[in-house]
């Protein structure tokens, strides 16, 4: 969906159970895409850019997977500039993300929170363009309690509220290292 300036809300494909991908981008109107119901499966990723006013992901709520871990053409999660997002809210079920779990840009987005059941992803990425501390609300990594493994990389860059001794505890609760780690702007202040 692109450029539709009128669509406040989004309501279809009740019946579908597995998808290619989704990717909603450049919608300034869009608030709400209420939960595609029978949806559990995305073969190849969604991706989620430019869109003002949605405020949650809804849409996902019933998604176990995102993309092919090893696959040829896995995305995976991508958002990108959806300032009304504040949590990950509407990926509680998402077990699996095959490919990028990536948050560029979104800066109102303060934890993890909505990601409780992840247990697998090949890239986590977060990166921020480098602004002043208040602009990237990003201050915990609470809701990847039960992750088990980055298989390649984790990258996290330009989030001056999140401490590093939290993404170490993260990268410790891990089955093994991923092979990058690359943690750059974060903060220095001692966890509890």
């Amino acid at each position: 969906m692109k450029f539709t300036y009128d669509l406040e809300t989004f309501d279809a494909f009740d019946n579908v159970e597995t998808m290619v991908g989704v990717s909603v981008f450049e919608n300034p109107h869009l608030e709400v895409m209420e939960t595609l119901d029978s949806l559990t499966h995305l073969e190849h990723g969604a991706n989620f850019e430019d869109n003002p006013k949605l405020v949650d992901l809804r849409a996902l709520a019933n998604v176990r997977q995102i993309g092919e871990v090893g696959g040829r053409h896995s995305p995976g999660l991508k958002l990108r500039n959806n300032m009304s997002l504040t949590s990950m809210a509407g990926l509680e079920s998402v077990e699996v993300i095959g490919g990028q779990l990536l948050l560029a840009d979104q800066h109102n987005i303060e934890s993890m929170e909505g990601l409780d059941s992840l247990q697998e992803v090949e890239y986590f990425v977060i990166l921020n363009a480098e602004y002043p501390d208040d602009r990237v609300k990003l201050n915990s990594l609470a809701g990847l309690e039960n992750l088990r493994r980055i298989h390649k990389a984790i990258t996290i860059e330009n989030a001056p509220n999140l401490r590093r001794c939290e993404v170490e505890a993260l990268i410790a609760q891990l089955e093994e290292r991923p092979a990058v780690i690359n943690l750059v702007g974060l903060s220095d202040e001692p966890c509890d």
